[in-house]
C-alpha cells in the first residue's frame, strides 16, 4: 500500500475515532442530566395532626381567695391541622377533643346556700366565641362569667364530639382554648381554698374514645 493510501486509512481512522468519542461524552452528559436517580415525593394522603399547649392545673390558697379579689383560672389550648393530598387538594376529617379531670375535689362551699357554680368550664373557639357543649347540662352565669357547672366532676368531659373538619388547597387550622375557672362568690368558700385541680386535654381523630382507654 502505499504513503498516499496510508495517509487517507488514517485519516479516516482518526475521524472515526473522534466520532465515537464524541458521541460518548454527549451520550454520558445526557445520562447525568436523567431523572432516573431523582427522589420525587409528594403528599398522596391527608395529614391531620394535634398540638397541645399543656395540662390544666389550678389551685387557690384562701388569701388569693379573698372577698374582691376575683377569680382564678388555668387554660390550654388545642390546635388541630389538617392538610389535604396533592392529587385532589381537598379532605375532610373527624376528630374528637375530651378534657380529663384527673383531680378535681371542689365542693359547694357550706356558705354557697344557693349550689352556685364554684368550678367552671369554657371553650372558645379561634374567634374567641364561647362554644355551646353537649352532654354537661345547660350554662350557667355568675357574674360575668358564662360556662358550665363542673364542681367535683372528674374523669372524662367530652368537648368536641365527631367534629368536621375540611381543607381546600391548602392546610386548615383549627384552635381551641379550654378554660376551668374557680369562681369566687364573695362569700366564705374556704371549703375550696388549697385544693389543687388538675387536667389533661385528650384529642383524638376519626373515632370516639371509651373511658377505660383514660388512666384516671
Amino acid at each position: 500500500m502505499d504513503k498516499k493510501k496510508l495517509s487517507i486509512l488514517g485519516i479516516i481512522l482518526l475521524v472515526l475515532v473522534f466520532i465515537g468519542a464524541t458521541y460518548a461524552f454527549f451520550q454520558d452528559q445526557g445520562n447525568n442530566g436523567a431523572s432516573d436517580n431523582v427522589a420525587v415525593t409528594s403528599n398522596t394522603t391527608d395529614l391531620l395532626t394535634f398540638q397541645i399547649s399543656n395540662d390544666i392545673n389550678l389551685r387557690v390558697t384562701q388569701a388569693e381567695f379573698a372577698q374582691g379579689l376575683g377569680n382564678k383560672n388555668g387554660e390550654s389550648t388545642v390546635t388541630a391541622i389538617l392538610s389535604p393530598n396533592n392529587n385532589t387538594n381537598q379532605a375532610t376529617r373527624h376528630y374528637f377533643v375530651y378534657l380529663n379531670l384527673t383531680n378535681n375535689p371542689t365542693v359547694y362551699s357550706r356558705a354557697n346556700t344557693t349550689k352556685q357554680p364554684e368550678l367552671m368550664l369554657q371553650v372558645f373557639d379561634g374567634n374567641n366565641q364561647l362554644v355551646t357543649l353537649n352532654g354537661l347540662g345547660p350554662q350557667k352565669t355568675v357574674g360575668s362569667l358564662t360556662g358550665y357547672d363542673i364542681t367535683g366532676q372528674t374523669g372524662l368531659l367530652t368537648l368536641l364530639d365527631n367534629h368536621e373538619i375540611t381543607a381546600t388547597g391548602s392546610s386548615t387550622t383549627e384552635s381551641w382554648r379550654v378554660v376551668v375557672t374557680l369562681v369566687n362568690l364573695d362569700v366564705d368558700q374556704v371549703d375550696n381554698t388549697g385544693k389543687e385541680i388538675t387536667g389533661t386535654i385528650v384529642i383524638r381523630k376519626d373515632e370516639q374514645i371509651s373511658v377505660p382507654e383514660i388512666a384516671l
